[in-house]
């Protein structure tokens, strides 16, 4: 029997010919597949486009296999309620030998990720007020119409983040000098105690809403689409602006002047809460390398060690 693919970590090189022959063998129902084109390789999968403009989602562990399926049911609705386009998921492949948790469909969209490098000071304006125009219309989605279509609760994502909170406390020993193990203690204390959770109304929020998932247009002046929205759930806003820290302060501080211009209300306390959800991400971060990406696990530490 052939071995299944992306065991290897993200760094690895992807071998995209042999790829190609092996998604034309799985799913033949793809239609043109090569040349393929490789969009992204992140803890939860690999991404590739087609020759036929499809976007094949390839999950790399079981989590990942759960979030493609919520977003098959959740995303079709959305997408009618943003401005920008979201994925549209077509199929939900089966699980097979060579792609032991199945794959996601979906039309490729346009633009291309925004990056530190790709954003201009002139075109901030433009891209914060596009983004916030996004998450305001996707922060007063109907909760209860999300959380029926598969979006997973407060309490589920809470038992999740525990069971990666207690794998990485185990991954931790013996990595961290004592004042380091003492201050991410501290932080696996704080999340499994919120202590914010009186602060903010829960929305659905993106969960993952860094640089690499903002499609924006070749001058980068404008938003054109968002993806990766499989961590999508019941949550706290400000997680979506803790991600867009990675872009730079200046750019968090003016989406939220256009967020709030725009109607919308993040909540008290709203610096200390993204503050939270960075070294949140973090430590969480190591807790998924822990169980399901062993190779990632070095990076994940070091990630951790520089919030300390």
């Amino acid at each position: 029997m052939a071995s299944p693919v992306f065991r290897s970590a993200q760094s690895d090189p992807i071998d995209l010919d042999r790829l190609a022959d092996d998604l034309r063998a799985a799913y033949p129902q793809l239609g043109a597949i090569a040349p393929l084109r490789l969009l992204g390789v992140g803890f939860g999968g690999v991404v590739v486009a087609t020759a036929g403009d499809k976007v094949v989602q390839i999950a790399r562990n079981h989590p990942a296999m759960e979030g493609y399926a919520r977003e098959a049911r959740l995303l079709p609705t959305l997408s009618v309620h943003l401005p920008v386009a979201i994925p549209t998921p077509t199929w939900l492949l089966a699980p097979t030998a060579r792609f032991p948790y199945g794959a996601l469909i979906y039309p490729l969209l346009p633009g291309t990720p925004l990056s530190p490098e790709r954003l201009i000071a002139e075109n901030t304006p433009l891209l914060a007020l596009d983004l916030a125009t996004f998450l305001l219309a996707l922060h007063r989605f109907r909760l209860s119409q999300a959380l029926a279509l598969g979006a997973p609760s407060h309490g589920a994502r809470a038992l999740y983040d525990a069971q990666l909170v207690e794998a990485a406390l185990v991954a931790l020993v013996g990595e961290l000098s004592r004042a380091e193990y003492a201050a991410a203690h501290d932080l696996a204390s704080e999340v499994r105690h919120n202590p914010y959770a009186d602060t903010f109304a829960r929305t659905l929020i993106h969960g993952d809403l860094w640089y690499d998932n903002i499609l924006v247009d070749g001058a980068a002046r404008h938003v054109l689409g968002v993806v990766d929205l499989e961590r999508a759930t019941e949550g706290d806003p400000a997680e979506d602006f803790a991600t867009l820290s990675y872009l730079g302060e200046p750019f968090v501080t003016t989406t939220l002047a256009s967020y709030r211009m725009l109607g919308g209300d993040p909540g008290a306390r709203l610096a200390e809460r993204m503050v939270y959800h960075h070294r949140k991400r973090e430590l969480l971060g190591v807790g998924f390398a822990a169980l399901y990406d062993p190779a990632e696990l070095t990076d994940a530490i070091a990630k951790l060690r520089a919030i300390f």
